[in-house]
C-alpha cells in the first residue's frame, strides 16, 4: 500500500512539474511557430497578390488563429468531441471537405506548406497535452494487457483440461499413471 502511495506521489510531482513548468514553455514555442507561419503567409500574400485566392488566404489565416486558441485544449477529449461532431453533422463534413479542396487546389506550393505546418503544430499540441494522461493510463494499459494474456493462457489450459474428459480411457490412464481414484471409474 505504501508503494502505491509513493508511486502516486511521484506521478503527481511529475504531473505538476510537466503541467506547470514544461508544458507552458512547449506551448509558447508552438505559438511562436504559428506566428511565424502566419507572418510567412502574409508575406506570401503581399508578394503573390491575386495569385492567392482571398478565400484560401483567409481560411489558412483563420486556421492558424484557431490553432493558436486550441493550443492549451488540444487533447483526447477535444479529439473525441470533434470526431463525434463531424460524424453526426453532414453539413459540417461538407463544409470541411469544400474548404480542404480549396486549399488543395491552390497552385502555390508554399500555401500548402503553411497549411501542412499548421496541421503539424496542432498535432504536436495534441501530443504534448496528452502526455500526462498517457502517463496515468500506461500502468493501467500494461495491467490490462497482462490480465488479458493471463486469462487467454488460463482459458487455453482449461480447454486442454476439459479435452482430457474426451480421451479414450487407456490414454487417460497412460497420462495420469497410477491414480487410485481412476480405479473406481
Amino acid at each position: 500500500m505504501s508503494t502505491l502511495f509513493i508511486i502516486l506521489i511521484i506521478m503527481a510531482i511529475f504531473h505538476f512539474t510537466y503541467e506547470g513548468i514544461f508544458l507552458p514553455s512547449l506551448r509558447l514555442k508552438l505559438r511562436y511557430e504559428l506566428f511565424g507561419l502566419r507572418d510567412k503567409l502574409r508575406r506570401l500574400k503581399v508578394a503573390e497578390g491575386d495569385k492567392i485566392d482571398e478565400s484560401v488566404y483567409h481560411l489558412i489565416q483563420n486556421g492558424i488563429h484557431t490553432t493558436i486558441n486550441l493550443l492549451p485544449i488540444a487533447n483526447m477529449s477535444l479529439m473525441s468531441r470533434t470526431v463525434q461532431e463531424i460524424q453526426s453533422n453532414a453539413n459540417l463534413r461538407k463544409t470541411v471537405r469544400e474548404r480542404h479542396a480549396l486549399i488543395e487546389n491552390c497552385q502555390i506550393g508554399e500555401v500548402k506548406e503553411i497549411y501542412e505546418g499548421n496541421k503539424d503544430i496542432l498535432t504536436k499540441a495534441f501530443v504534448i497535452n496528452s502526455i500526462p494522461l498517457l502517463i496515468y493510463f500506461f500502468p493501467l494499459s500494461i495491467l490490462t494487457v497482462v490480465v488479458i494474456a493471463l486469462f487467454t493462457k488460463v482459458k487455453r489450459i482449461f480447454n486442454y483440461l476439459i479435452s482430457l474428459t474426451y480421451y479414450p480411457q487407456g490414454d487417460v490412464e497412460k497420462l495420469v499413471g497410477e491414480c487410485p481414484s481412476l480405479a473406481t471409474i
